[in-house]
């Protein structure tokens, strides 16, 4: 389920890969930047030419220790 922040940072994320910018989402756990990139992936996936890597953490990894 969508929500006003999960949309406002699908569109920010737009934006910076449109502007050729790379971009680091960091964010507390649980709040769905996982969600957001993939499905960003998966719809520009057709139009673009995207090799994704995904990291994955566990809930006791910070955002600052990375």
């Amino acid at each position: 389920m969508p929500t006003v922040d999960s949309v406002s940072y699908s569109k920010v994320l737009g934006f910076l890969t449109t502007a050729n910018k790379k971009t680091f989402l960091t964010g507390g756990t649980g709040v769905g930047k996982s969600v957001i990139i993939q499905e960003y992936i998966k719809q520009s996936q057709e139009k673009e030419n995207y090799a994704p890597i995904f990291l994955n953490f566990s809930a006791q990894t910070s955002s600052a220790s990375v």
